[in-house]
């Protein structure tokens, strides 16, 4: 729930990224006393204050979208150029084992009871939406998991089409592409 107060759309069609990572980004600041001369993150700022034009390029207008592995390298540096220490990336491939059933699960639990867990889920956007144009990758933060009904709660930035969403735990282990564990 620490990251609804951050949630925002991405500002163009492969932007799922960086307006992931922001969200992620202020998350982390959340305990932090902020002022009003501190500014919360935002895609833009997070996009200059890194300094990265190949990641730049990926989001924009025109861009062909950011893989998970790219965004680990992207996060990871993003984490060090904005003084966010003490914070690791950790990408985890879905591989259709009980064993990463088990692990997605713990994953989800400690996220809920955390505010030191982030998840971005990589997915295919179609199987949890039924849009058959969403048939590619797609980046989104885990916004809550309720284990009792065990449904994840998707912030998918891409707001021209969908809010917040609840999904089943089973059919956002079907849509996997990754994680990527912040």
């Amino acid at each position: 729930w620490a990251l609804l107060p951050y949630y925002q759309h991405q500002q163009t069609g492969s932007a799922c990224s960086i307006a992931s990572a922001t969200m992620v980004l202020n998350g982390i600041r959340a305990p932090e006393r902020l002022t009003s001369s501190i500014e919360l993150f935002t895609q833009d700022s997070v996009l200059q204050r890194t300094g990265d034009a190949k990641w730049t390029r990926a989001v924009g207008r025109m861009g062909g979208g950011t893989t998970l592995e790219e965004l680990r390298g992207y996060l990871s540096a993003s984490l060090e150029k904005l003084n966010l220490r003490g914070w690791q990336v950790e990408v985890l491939h879905a591989d259709g084992t009980p064993e990463f059933a088990r692990k997605l699960h713990a994953l989800l639990v400690e996220n809920e009871k955390s505010d030191r867990s982030f998840i971005i889920a990589n997915f295919l956007q179609n199987e949890l939406t039924g849009d058959p144009e969403g048939a590619v990758g797609h980046l989104a933060p885990v916004g809550a998991f309720d284990s009792k009904s065990r449904k994840v709660l998707v912030l998918d930035p891409d707001r021209d089409y969908y809010e917040p969403y609840w999904v089943g735990e089973a059919a956002f282990l079907r849509a996997k592409i990754g994680r990527a564990h912040v």
